[in-house]
Order: C-alpha cells, then sequence, then structure tokens
C-alpha cells in the first residue's frame, strides 16, 4: 500500500525530470547527457528557487514547475565560487543576480512566493493521481 511519502517522492521525481528536460544548464548552457529513454539527462540538477522543505514545513511550491530552474552539477554545487544557489558570499550574489536579470519572470514569482509555506500540503496521493499543481502565470523574459 502506497503512502503519503511514496506519492511525495513520486512527486518529487516528476517535478525533477520536468525541470532537467530542458536538457542544459540554464547558466552555462552545458548540455547534459542523455539517457537511453530520452527523458532524463545525466549531468543536470533540478533546483528549487523557493525552498521544498524549511524547518519541517512543506512549501505549497514544492511541485510547482515555475518554482525550478536547470542546472549542471558544476552550477548547482556549493563549491562553485563564480555562481551558486548554494555558495556562499559572491557566489550566491551572482546567483540571484542572473536570476533577477535572466529569469525576471521567476524572481518575480519567488519574491511573490518565498515566505508563503504551509506546514501539510493536501494529499500528496491526490495530487498525484489528479496532476494537480499550482499553475502561476508569469512572463517569462
Amino acid at each position: 500500500m502506497a503512502t503519503e511519502r511514496t506519492y511525495m517522492n513520486k512527486l518529487d521525481s516528476w517535478w525533477r525530470d520536468e525541470i532537467r528536460k530542458v536538457g542544459e544548464c540554464e547558466y552555462c548552457g552545458v548540455k547534459g547527457t542523455p539517457r537511453a529513454d530520452g527523458q532524463l539527462f545525466v549531468g543536470l540538477q533540478a533546483h528549487h528557487l523557493i525552498l521544498k522543505d524549511v524547518n519541517g514545513w512543506q512549501s505549497k511550491f514544492r511541485h510547482d514547475i515555475s518554482n525550478g530552474i536547470c542546472l549542471c552539477n558544476t552550477h548547482h554545487s556549493k563549491y562553485a565560487r563564480d555562481f551558486s544557489p548554494h555558495g556562499i558570499g559572491d557566489a550566491t550574489r551572482m546567483f540571484w543576480d542572473w536570476v533577477y536579470y535572466q529569469r525576471h519572470g521567476q524572481f518575480c514569482y519567488y519574491m511573490d512566493n518565498y515566505d508563503n509555506k504551509r506546514p501539510r500540503l493536501e494529499s500528496y496521493k491526490y495530487r498525484y493521481e489528479n496532476l494537480i499543481f499550482s499553475t502561476e502565470e508569469y512572463n517569462y523574459d
């Protein structure tokens, strides 16, 4: 019998795969290596702009496609010195500068929603079975 955690994991996989379908790092353009199924790309990672979980609170934007960008392994790493959402100092500042100028619609989405969390989503099973996701309309520049 599937649990809520099982459905959350399925939704997480779906979200990650949808973001990685871009096929390249949205910052530097490095292409991912297609796998045999043609859907997934090795070397690319999906990054949540609004954290998917903060202090045990599930973000209602966890599975929202507008809340993600595709980055290569290098630029998603906390060790990247020039650009990283997980870096420190200048690397993180450069990441948010890039989001502001290159993905302004997503930046506005982030600013409108970053503190809008709730402790529990409706049933993950219900969301998964009905593929119900929030779909904010933003003009991506």
